[in-house]
């Protein structure tokens, strides 16, 4: 358990370094658009480790495990204003 909690704080500071919100699965499965996963090839979202979750007005909220991803190609494609990443 303590192994656990080391690993929040960690991602948590990770998450604050790049100014991002730090969410958990349970958090994001409530507001998951299934649609718009199926907007993207299979290989792309397992290649960058995405997952599209929702939408709101022009911004897409997309959730992964690497805080360095970059892929404009979804605000893009999706025609979003910002992506914001989870």
């Amino acid at each position: 358990r303590s192994g656990a909690a080391l690993d929040r704080k960690v991602w948590e500071r990770v998450a604050a370094q790049r100014n991002l919100t730090l969410a958990r699965s349970d958090d994001l499965s409530g507001t998951l658009d299934p649609g718009l996963s199926a907007t993207f090839p299979k290989r792309f979202l397992e290649n960058f480790r995405i997952i599209p979750v929702s939408r709101q007005g022009g911004d897409v909220v997309v959730a992964t495990c690497d805080p360095d991803v970059d892929v404009p190609e979804i605000g893009t494609l999706l025609g979003a204003r910002r992506v914001e990443l989870r």
